[in-house]
């Protein structure tokens, strides 16, 4: 990127829109797969470039860029443009930041994989299949010399067991997609065969390679997980974009524990048809879960299930009027193969740069064929059908597909605040949602016990937010304990803390551990943005500013930057 890309032009306002869009398109050149996934498909015949070489030449373009933002004088640009300033300046921060300090390319071997990218060009009919299918070729070519130099910066010493073994199970899903879904798109279109089907051959010969080579790698691991408490405490900063240290996060979770606890004692004492033995009774609401979990789904009926709970979650929001609900398709689909061993669930919208009218996709993963008779039934308490209203409210009505789809709409004079989501915020909004739904009735149909109405959705709902607790606590826990306390011993911890204190199935908590090991920082985005939320919204309420309904609105019109930035953009 040179100098002369950032050139001078008259006019703040000139100036800002030239730096933000030359700085936003060479980033989407230089990662192919994310334009992809943003639905920019200019590049879809290119995969990203993962070797040393590229990784020098971006660090030299992120200076330049970085440079060339801080030239930019923010007093004379109007409050929106301030806020896709410093959206981002900071995205240009964060990615030095992981470039520098994170070592990705030496310890993480899902980075290599594109099943995501791969399987949305077949699923995704954002243009005639045989266009999507010549794109796909030109990628499938790549994929081999792509594996092999991701495989040789593999370090055995920087690798853990978990990652080795979570690649090697999503690389397996990539053979997979490459041996069914490849070919049923081809049979489609039998006369692009030709071209794509050498390139599909050779790129399953080096998925397959790489798979085994995770598997070997396995074997040999001895890489810590853990990132440290300064760099995890570093990289906190750049996930968040929130004023909230480490310790004020932890002490923030401690005080929404001991509430949420309270809380479930006193509905947990409804459903089982007695009053708690103390101020807060873990046994009382163990008991009360237990009765809860009971209505526990099986692979066989938990689309169904889903779906059902899907179909309350929009009636109930439409029915309470909580704001004003987009158009948009949404889809209950099977979460495919190569996505599974992170989450249970997920929320897959179509690009906010995408031009095609596609439907979000609300995936659900059954469980893995080689998983024993005890740990399915130990998943399908904790995904319960009543635990699956409110995951219906979290990743589709009124949670993640109505706020991205709205984020959608929003139009600045650059793409800026559309490529870069706040991750804190989006969670924050559907932990936010969930209670929302709750409040709203959802669940009002399914008695448990001794209870009516929909306390046995509520206590599901407490649950899931003494889960976002855990999750910020988990965080901490693994990544900035000491590097010297054995892994073993810490996992021995952390299974206690979330099935002990949190109630969680071992199953669910085994999932979570596996979670907290692949991602860091990610997992303290749920509590830290849904807490971050709520407080807009006391703050709205004290100040007078509206109903609820307008809060929505109004909080969902502006794309989803941090909350830091919607705090000055409501005038709050």
């Amino acid at each position: 990127m040179s100098e002369s890309l950032f050139g001078q032009v008259p006019g703040a306002a000139e100036r800002w829109t030239t730096t933000a869009s030359a700085v936003l398109e060479d980033l989407l050149a230089r990662h192919p797969e994310w334009a992809s996934e943003l639905g920019d498909h200019r590049f879809d015949d290119r995969l990203d470039d993962l070797t040393e070489a590229a990784e020098r030449d971006e660090r030299q373009a992120l200076a330049a860029a970085l440079d060339a933002l801080d030239d930019l004088d923010d007093t004379q640009l109007a409050p929106q443009q301030q806020v896709d300033l410093a959206v981002l300046t900071s995205r240009v921060q964060a990615a030095q930041f992981a470039l520098d300090n994170l070592a990705e390319a030496e310890r993480d071997p899902l980075r290599a994989l594109p099943g995501a990218t791969l399987h949305a060009m077949l699923a995704r009919p954002y243009a005639p299949l045989p266009d999507r299918l010549r794109a796909l070729g030109r990628r499938l070519e790549q994929l081999p010399d792509r594996l092999a130099d991701a495989a040789a910066r593999l370090d055995p010493a920087r690798v853990s067991v978990v990652a080795a073994e979570t690649g090697a199970l999503q690389a397996g899903g990539l053979c997979a997609l490459l041996t069914t879904e490849v070919p049923q798109a081809l049979a489609a279109e039998p006369g692009l065969a030709a071209t794509v089907e050498p390139a599909r051959v050779a790129a399953l010969a080096a998925a397959e390679r790489y798979r085994d080579a995770l598997h070997a790698l396995r074997q040999n691991a001895v890489g810590d997980p853990r990132l440290g408490a300064s760099l995890w405490r570093a990289k906190l900063w750049h996930t968040l974009e929130s004023e909230l240290s480490a310790t004020e996060i932890a002490s923030r979770a401690l005080d929404v524990q001991a509430e949420t606890l309270a809380e479930m004692t006193e509905i947990a004492a409804r459903l089982v048809g007695r009053g708690p033995a103390g101020e807060v009774d873990r046994e009382l609401i163990r008991e009360a879960l237990d009765l809860v979990a009971a209505a526990a789904p099986t692979d066989a009926t938990i689309l169904a299930v889903a779906g059902g709970a899907l179909d309350d979650a929009w009636r109930v929001t439409r029915e309470a009027d909580l704001l004003t609900l987009p158009d948009d398709p949404l889809e209950l689909v099977e979460m495919p193969e190569f996505a599974r061993g992170v989450a249970a669930a997920y929320c897959d919208p179509p690009g906010p740069l995408e031009t095609a009218p596609l439907p979000t996709w609300y995936a659900i993963a059954p469980t893995p064929d080689d998983w024993s008779p005890a740990r399915v039934a130990s998943f399908y308490r904790e995904y319960n059908a009543h635990a699956l209203r409110n995951l219906a409210a979290h990743e589709a009505v009124p949670g993640h597909h109505v706020q991205l789809a709205l984020a959608r709409r929003y139009g600045g004079d650059t793409p800026v605040r559309a490529a870069f989501r706040s991750g804190p915020f989006v969670e924050g909004w559907a932990v936010y949602a969930e209670r929302l739904a709750a409040d709203a009735g959802l669940g009002g149909t399914a008695p448990v016990g001794a209870g009516t109405g929909n306390d046995a959705l509520r206590l599901s709902n407490l649950k899931v937010l003494l889960r976002c607790v855990g999750n910020a606590l988990l965080d901490q826990l693994v990544h900035c304990s000491d590097p010297a306390r054995p892994l073993p011993e810490l996992a021995d911890d952390a299974m206690r803390m979330l099935t002990r204190d949190y109630f969680q199935e071992e199953g669910e908590a085994a999932g979570k551990w596996r979670r907290a090991q692949l991602t860091s920082t990610q997992l303290s985005t749920y509590f830290v943005g849904w807490s971050e939320v709520r407080a807009l919204r006391a703050d709205w309420d004290a100040a007078g500013c509206g109903t609820t309904k307008a809060f929505h609105d109004e909080l969902l019109s502006h794309g989803s930057p941090a909350v830091r930035h919607l705090r000055g953009l409501l005038s709050l």
